[in-house]
């Protein structure tokens, strides 16, 4: 029997999560790059240092990389329910911004706190109402 809500096993389809992963960024790129190259987006390339492309670099391979890599292997995972993969990925803008505070030295404006304080807020609302008491002490001893 699936796990409850897991859209993928209830159907019993058998994707590479990576490969859909790699179908989608192609997609939106193919989407993407005729709007950016319209709209005068492409015109601050010749202006960007080897710096800019040594970041450029750096928030690809990591920051989307192997972030989506590591995404995938936990959807993969028969352990791991796909609504906690879902909730805790709403994590990643406050983890940026913390990692912009640390490594940057920027500061965090008011709305980015109240925005930290309603994403954090949501996830502990979202996770109660998912699994009450009885059924997290269920799912704990599978």
């Amino acid at each position: 029997m699936p796990k409850k809500g897991n859209l993928v096993q209830a159907m019993d389809i058998s994707f590479n999560m990576v490969s859909i992963c790699f179908l989608v960024f192609i997609t939106s790129s193919f989407i993407f790059l005729p709007l950016t190259i319209f709209s005068g987006g492409l015109s601050d390339i010749s202006v960007a240092t080897l710096f800019d492309w040594g970041v450029l670099l750096y928030l690809g391979i990591f920051c989307s990389g192997i972030a989506f890599w590591l995404y995938n292997r936990a959807l993969s995972n028969e352990n791991i329910s796909s609504e906690y993969i879902a909730i805790y990925s709403l994590l990643n803008p406050i983890i940026g911004v913390i990692m912009g505070v640390l490594l940057h030295g920027d500061l965090i404006p008011i709305r980015k706190i109240i925005g930290i304080c309603l994403i954090l807020g949501a996830i502990i609302i979202v996770n109660r109402s998912t699994y009450p008491n009885a059924e997290i002490e269920e799912i704990q001893k599978e």
